[in-house]
């Protein structure tokens, strides 16, 4: 999908972060979140050019997608991995990794906002909903709200441990049918139209 490369040895040789702490941290995640990382960088950066973000945005973005789900590093992988249905407590630790990813980044010398990418990527394009309910932003800013439309379509698109990959016909109708609550219009029209042109995944 989206040209991503398979293996964590051969991701890291187009990692954009120089900063060591970051790449080791990266590097510490299990393979699927990684490589979902990775993929997830490919996708929001796509879908920036074609919202026409400025150079400087897309910089931040890409980075920002990158270390979207840094915080998994805390989440065990037995419930990251897990195929069966999530438990109440499973799903609560789950939703904790935006705030960790937020946590870890805020020692760094960062942009604030790649680390609003990391804290709000699952709050709603509205900002009536999704996690943290504490975050001090409560509507995300575009560049988190591409980097989400970024991380559910991958994820939608992609194997997971509990299901396998839905169509992208199937991805677009859920993200559709939940905007302009959950995920913003445009970036959803930008998803819609990089699915259906050169950008399509591949068998």
């Amino acid at each position: 999908m989206y040209g991503a490369t398979k293996t964590k040895e051969d991701s890291l040789r187009i990692l954009t972060v120089n900063e060591e702490p970051l790449v080791a941290a990266l590097v510490r995640l299990d393979k699927s979140t990684f490589l979902h990382s990775l993929r997830t960088q490919k996708l929001a950066a796509a879908l920036g050019k074609i919202l026409e973000v400025s150079v400087g945005e897309l910089h931040l973005l890409s980075i920002g997608a990158l270390l979207h789900d840094i915080g998994k590093y805390y989440v065990p992988e037995r419930i990251l991995n897990k195929t069966t249905p999530l438990t109440a407590q499973e799903k609560g630790v789950i939703k904790s990794h935006s705030a960790l990813g937020y946590y870890y980044l805020q020692p760094m010398a960062l942009s604030e906002q790649i680390k609003e990418m990391v804290l709000c990527h699952h709050r709603w394009a509205d900002g009536e909903g999704g996690y943290p309910k504490f975050a001090a932003v409560k509507k995300p800013s575009f560049l988190t709200q591409i980097v989400t439309v970024a991380d559910v379509g991958d994820a939608m698109l992609s194997d997971r441990a509990y299901r396998p990959p839905l169509s992208v016909a199937e991805c677009i109708g859920f993200l559709e049918k939940n905007t302009p609550h959950m995920f913003n219009r445009d970036v959803v029209k930008a998803f819609k139209n990089f699915m259906g042109g050169k950008g399509g995944i591949s068998p």
